[in-house]
């Protein structure tokens, strides 16, 4: 059997279980509450088919506010860490290095041309090609560049010193200005050393 009532708002009518009966409900219609008269009470005959929507037991469940879906949070990607283009500090100084001590070689040569000293004219159009060679392959983001220059580094500061000392013996003549250029050509050569040798150049190198 069946309970049939009306809400006393809207007068919209509603036909449930028997196991409903003294249940409270809330209207569809108007929202206001309802009481399931009890089952012993008899009312006129209600055409079924003007409550076949309201037969199932789910639809008289008292209306709860809808939950809100928590949106689900998307992971943040990770960024994928890219490195600069731009050419570190370390790389600019020892590119300008380079460049000057370069010059000094263009230098030697030209001085080298005039007193037709054909020998060390050719060392010194050796050590100027290594020299492009390195500045050239630092452009490019060489390693081998980058080593190479290390290892001309090292081999410059080991044949100075005798160089020094010879000036200073007086076995080479130069007297005090060339040796306060090879001074200068160390000095350069420790700080193109130390910059060569950084973390930000090898990193830039190594791309």
């Amino acid at each position: 059997m069946s309970i049939e009532f009306e809400c006393d708002e809207c007068f919209k009518k509603y036909r449930v279980k028997d196991e409903h009966a003294g249940r409270r409900l809330r209207c569809k219609g108007c929202g206001s509450g309802l009481r399931v008269p009890a089952s012993d009470v008899e009312d006129e005959v209600w055409d079924s088919t003007d409550f076949g929507d309201y037969e199932d037991e789910e639809e008289f469940a008292p209306s709860r506010p809808p939950r809100k879906k928590k949106s689900k949070s998307k992971p943040k990607k990770r960024r994928k860490s890219r490195r600069s283009d731009s050419m570190p500090t370390t790389v600019i100084v020892a590119e300008i290095i380079l460049a000057i001590i370069s010059i000094i070689s263009v230098l030697d040569i030209i001085g080298y041309l005039m007193v037709e000293n054909f020998q060390r004219l050719t060392g010194a159009g050796i050590r100027l090609m290594v020299l492009v060679s390195v500045f050239v392959g630092l452009l490019n983001r060489s390693n081998n560049a980058r080593r190479s220059g290390v290892a001309i580094c090292i081999l410059g500061l080991l044949l100075q010193p005798f160089v020094l000392f010879a000036l200073i013996n007086g076995r080479l003549p130069g007297g005090e200005i060339l040796m306060a250029m090879v001074v200068f050509v160390m000095c350069l050569i420790v700080v193109l050393l130390i910059s060569l040798l950084s973390p930000s150049a090898r990193d830039y190198c190594s791309e």
